[in-house]
């Protein structure tokens, strides 16, 4: 029973440290596509991955993730020049009004997950289910542990349930 609530404790402790430990540990964030501007690429609700920019990313046919959280937003490379360039939306008819520089540049796509494995991410990331997670751990380390029942009630079994107090000592014996 001990291994057991050490590893429920385990494993509820590496998911709700995992997306920290990814930032921390190889420098990639998860973010939540929440627009459709990269529509058919990315759809509302997919999670993506982000990795740190490389310094060479505004080439023409990269996305890129642009400004700082929480408005970061991914857009195409649709005309580069000189450490500058323009971006576009998939779905949108026309590009953005500016320009950007490498320096604008957040990060830059590294894999993507969409669809059902998605919506559980992004549940699984939340604020309640990692209260939960939080309230799992404390119970699996610090919840009382129960007894074991005892199944006969002979009176052997009975006798045996005694604490030593009620029991009579040898001499106790003697005098009767």
């Amino acid at each position: 029973m001990r291994m057991l609530r050490w590893t429920v404790a385990g494993v509820a402790a590496t998911l709700l440290a995992a997306p920290a430990l990814l930032h921390l540990g190889a420098g990639v964030s998860l973010m939540m596509i929440d627009g459709g501007s990269m529509e058919p690429t990315y759809r509302y609700g997919d999670v993506v991955v982000i990795g740190a920019p490389t310094g060479d990313d505004l080439e023409v046919g990269n996305i890129v993730f642009v400004g700082e959280p929480p408005t970061v937003y991914a857009h195409r490379v649709v005309e580069a020049g000189q450490g500058e360039a323009r971006l576009k939306g998939d779905a949108n008819a026309a590009p953005d009004p500016g320009w950007i520089m490498e320096d604008d540049v957040y990060g830059i796509p590294l894999a993507h997950v969409g669809g059902a494995a998605a919506q559980w991410l992004t549940a699984a990331t939340s604020v309640p289910a990692r209260l939960v997670l939080g309230a799992v751990i404390v119970a699996a380390l610090f919840a009382p542990r129960r007894q074991p029942a005892t199944t006969s009630s002979s009176p052997v079994a009975e006798g045996a349930r005694r604490t030593p107090a009620a029991t009579p000592s040898p001499r106790a014996m003697q005098r009767r």
